[in-house]
């Protein structure tokens, strides 16, 4: 929840963001949502970000100087445009010292409906030139103060430029995405779509959560012959393909239609009764992991339990944080000539 004593300013309904050049579209999304897009893709210029040390940076950016820069960002966060891109409201409001953004952001019906909550906490550094973004995507995740990522960026001063990393947090979720991912796979078994986000993990420590499905009862799926079933499930309904070496490879689209197409590898270990789904991303090489996604099938009765754990990375600064830098720099170049 956001803190009561946190005056809100909302904002209604912002308009849906427009279609972007190719070269401003994530082909994954990171987590971090830099806003509407609107202002910045009015402009005939662009922003280019290259490879530094450990980060990205743009060249010199001409006619403003460093605190200008950093008056605007600040202004295009109070202002609700670094808002989700598709949210359908949000509101900004005052907490920890920082700028809290909330967006509510709607599933289209064709991906199941509903809708979900993220919090973004700004923290911006006039004296030492930085920008610190932590992004929350659930409201369990804002109430326990795990951040999914955090976007770093840093303001130099001569010349006036913009360095930008993002930092990957070792987290783990059981949200809605992997809720929608799991009632798929029971949809496609022809039984009922029980999986509950959530809920009181029994793989796991104190305070766990995962995903899990009420007990199932089917005329041909149980526990024994699950991962038949599922690699079936993969390879006929998902248009996965079987490796030689007995693991799938499926390339997917997003749950719940917000994010790009993603890369998975799953590894069966029966011996566990646990699958173990390697996510890469928009990596089609699959080299770069981002994390595991849990599948725990058990006994007496037969449930599922699904959880993805992100791994912990630092200093990301590769394709899919320059289309999102770009985007939000350009913006805020754009939110200074209206």
């Amino acid at each position: 929840q956001v803190p009561a004593e946190a005056q809100a300013t909302v904002v209604s309904s912002p308009p849906p963001p427009p279609t972007l050049p190719d070269k401003f579209v994530p082909a994954r999304s990171t987590g971090f949502y830099p806003g509407s897009f609107a202002s910045a893709m009015g402009s005939s210029s662009s922003i280019e970000f290259k490879e530094g040390d450990g980060c990205i940076k743009t060249g010199e950016i001409e006619g403003v100087d460093a605190t200008q820069l950093l008056d605007a960002i600040t202004k295009y966060v109070r202002d609700g445009k670094a808002a989700h891109p598709r949210a359908a409201e949000s509101s900004v409001s005052e907490k920890d010292g920082g700028i809290l953004v909330k967006s509510v952001i709607r599933i289209p019906d064709i991906f199941g409906g509903g809708e979900f909550i993220q919090h973004t906490l700004w923290t911006i550094d006039p004296a030492a030139g930085t920008v610190k973004s932590d992004l929350f995507p659930t409201l369990i995740a804002f109430d326990r103060n795990q951040a999914i990522n955090t976007t770093w960026m840093k303001v130099l001063s001569s010349p006036v430029s913009v360095e930008y990393w993002q930092d990957y947090h070792e987290v783990r979720s059981s949200g809605m995405i992997m809720q929608r991912m799991l009632n798929k796979v029971l949809q496609g078994f022809g039984a009922p779509e029980s999986a509950k986000p959530d809920q009181k993990a029994l793989t796991g420590g104190e305070g766990c959560l995962s995903v899990l499905t009420d007990p199932i009862e089917h005329p041909e799926v149980n526990a024994g012959n699950y991962f038949e079933h599922f690699r079936k499930f993969l390879i006929d309904e998902m248009g996965a393909t079987d490796l030689p070496d007995g693991t799938i490879v499926e390339e997917r689209g997003s749950a719940l239609g917000l994010g790009g197409t993603s890369f998975v590898k799953h590894v069966f270990k029966e011996e566990e009764m646990h699958i173990y789904c390697h996510e890469y991303g928009d990596d089609e090489s699959m080299t770069a992991l981002v994390g595991i996604t849990h599948v725990q099938v058990h006994k007496d009765p037969f449930r599922l339990e699904q959880w993805n754990e992100q791994k912990e990375q630092k200093k990301l600064a590769g394709k899919t944080q320059s289309k999102d830098a770009q985007a939000f720099i350009q913006g805020v170049l754009e939110s200074m000539k209206a």
